[in-house]
């Protein structure tokens, strides 16, 4: 639950917030000095944990001491724990909240960093100066909860996940959906194969096209041969990404909704 992650005590490193304003990310810009990690990348508001903090308590300091903005606990809507950004054995925690146009207007930036800005969803996880470990977090958030109709071809029945958030099912029953899962990881071979099966048909239908007499010049013979080489190179790469992203939103919805009443089935099914 997001409330009993922001009040728990227990050990974390930090946090980072993506503060998301009229669907931009608020970015700060990081010192350019060489004893910092990441001199000169686009970061996220947080930091590190100060003496006994929770989660909320860590951030919200965090916030108003690098924008002097006065976070509430109603404006986080998305929290999950992950491996440390520089230390990956220890724990560290990734917020999502939401950022008013008037309190991105009457932001008063503290003294580290060199400047803020809000940049698309799409810029943050696409450009090189980004903290790399925070573009991962955000990945996970997008495609966890931002809407896409190819990915949301592979999810979990709401029932079923119901049943898991909530400790309905038998421990038998929530491994044989554990276990169900990591086979599908294993049918990723049918991904290849079903690739390898386009591949080999458009090889063979193209001279048979060639020698029925449907291509009477060279030109459009080299013409259908590019066609064909760049469907092989575009689509199929296409194909298996967009395949590899459902399972893998897949997973990230199975072990989250288990995570709480079946956390050491995970364990024992990943040895």
């Amino acid at each position: 639950m997001l409330e009993d992650c922001l009040e728990a005590r227990f050990e974390f490193t930090g946090c980072k917030i993506a503060l998301i304003c009229e669907g931009q990310i608020l970015t700060i810009l990081r010192d350019d000095k060489e004893t910092i990690p990441y001199p000169n990348m686009w970061d996220l508001p947080g930091g590190g944990r100060e003496g006994n903090e929770t989660p909320f308590e860590c951030v919200a300091r965090e916030v108003y001491e690098e924008l002097n903005i006065q976070l509430s606990k109603e404006e986080v809507i998305w929290s999950w724990i992950f491996p440390g950004i520089l230390d990956e054995k220890k724990q560290f925690v990734f917020l999502v909240g939401n950022l008013s146009q008037e309190e991105f207007e009457h932001i008063d930036f503290g003294d580290e960093g060199q400047g803020y800005k809000l940049v698309s969803f799409e810029e943050f996880l696409t450009s090189d100066r980004v903290v790399p470990q925070l573009q991962e977090r955000v990945r996970d958030y997008v495609e966890e909860n931002v809407p896409d109709p190819i990915l949301s071809m592979t999810s979990l029945d709401n029932d079923v996940k119901r049943k898991l958030e909530n400790g309905q099912y038998s421990r038998e029953k929530a491994k044989a959906i554990y276990e169900d899962f990591l086979r599908m990881k294993e049918r990723k071979e049918e991904g290849f194969l079903i690739a390898k099966a386009i591949v080999i048909f458009i090889i063979f239908f193209f001279p048979i096209m060639v020698a029925g007499g449907n291509f009477r010049r060279l030109d459009d013979v080299v013409l259908a041969l590019v066609f064909l080489v760049l469907f092989v190179v575009l689509f199929i790469p296409t194909y298996l990404s967009v395949y590899y992203r459902k399972i893998g939103r897949y997973k990230r919805q199975l072990r989250k909704a288990m995570k709480k009443y079946y956390a050491d089935v995970i364990k024992e099914c990943n040895g």
